[in-house]
């Protein structure tokens, strides 16, 4: 595969980390998600499925103001950045094409919207409308999340995440991001997400960078 073409799916990664939810997690008892709106992380509770219930395999979570079942196992990931992913796949739930752009790493999405129009003659606009069509694909019709889980990679991956990249933009980019940044964090990120009466797992043990800066995190893709 070549560059240009690798790049382009990085920037629609998300279509292509569907599995079946009966691979990883059996959820047939269904929660409700009447709310879009992502705020505070309930930080102060930590809930416990009861053993007998159909989500104690899936472990302590806490719930998003959002209503979004947020699992973090034992604080691996911080409540900010579990914060942020929320923000971020939300954009997508709710074609919220301007959320999106606050959740990108500035002169990240500057550099994708040149790449994209240089050689694809399109920017980040329709690859953010194309994301969204091939969630909305995958889930079977309009979705709402319900579940997002989040754990450190534990590997020293970034150079290796950044690579495409620095391709794709003809420069060292990794260098880049890494000075202008205060700290990076590598995750492997799973979404469950509910659509026509029925929770599937959406995306599973995807990879995904945050950057922090100033206290604010920002992704790429």
């Amino acid at each position: 595969m070549t560059v240009k073409k690798y790049i382009a799916l990085v920037c629609s990664a998300l279509c292509l980390c569907a599995v079946s939810c009966e691979e990883k997690i059996n959820v047939s008892e269904v929660s409700s998600n009447e709310s879009s709106e992502v705020s505070e992380i309930n930080t102060n509770e930590v809930i416990t499925p009861d053993e007998d219930s159909e989500e104690y395999a899936l472990g302590s979570y806490k719930l998003s103001s959002g209503g979004i079942k947020l699992y973090n196992e034992n604080d691996a990931v911080s409540d900010e950045i579990m914060k942020a992913l929320e923000i971020y796949f939300t954009s997508f739930q709710t074609r919220d094409f301007e959320t999106y752009k606050t959740c990108l790493f500035p002169d990240y999405a500057e550099n994708m919207e040149m790449y994209l129009q240089r050689d694809y003659e399109y920017g980040l606009l329709e690859s953010f409308e194309s994301q969204c069509d091939n969630l909305e694909s995958m889930a079977g019709g309009e979705f709402t999340i319900t579940r997002i889980r989040a754990v450190p990679t534990g590997e020293d991956n970034l150079e290796n995440f950044f690579e495409v990249l620095n391709q794709g933009f003809g420069t060292d980019y990794y260098s880049k991001v890494k000075e202008n940044s205060d700290s990076l964090t590598d995750l492997y990120f799973s979404i469950m997400a509910e659509a026509n009466g029925e929770e599937t797992l959406l995306i599973s043990d995807f990879e995904i960078v945050f950057a922090e800066k100033d206290g604010k995190y920002y992704t790429f893709g």
